[in-house]
């Protein structure tokens, strides 16, 4: 882990720890574009300092190549509702769905694993 992994884990925890503060006061329907997202972040002087962080990063029900490896271990946050918009949730969410991850030349995302109360019960990632 270099200088770029300890900023990111860092970005990770304290955007994590926002998140999970927002949805106590705010509950679970709260769903906004990424923009607003982050302009929210930024008014909460919390914004990223990694340029590794990306909110689709940390979706309960989508990850991407570089994620999927990790994906268990993860901090999940968000649902993405679609492209570009977010579902705060926060961290230990009893979840339920379907993850899905779409990869070079797959056409459709395909399903790669279910969630089921905020655990993963499925997992078949290739």
């Amino acid at each position: 882990m270099g200088m770029g992994g300890d900023t990111l884990e860092k970005d990770k925890r304290k955007i994590a720890d926002f998140v999970n503060e927002y949805v106590k006061l705010n509950g679970y329907d709260v769903v906004m574009k990424n923009k607003e997202l982050i302009e929210l972040f930024e008014e909460n002087d919390i914004k990223p300092e990694s340029v590794f962080y990306l909110n689709s990063d940390y979706c309960y029900n989508k990850t991407n190549k570089g994620m999927i490896d990790n994906f268990k271990n993860d901090v999940h946050m968000f649902e993405c509702v679609k492209r570009g918009y977010y579902r705060l949730l926060g961290e230990n969410y009893k979840y339920n769905g379907e993850i899905v991850h779409k990869g070079k030349g797959d056409k459709e995302p395909r399903i790669i694993g279910r969630w089921e109360n905020g655990i993963i019960v499925e997992w078949n990632p290739r």
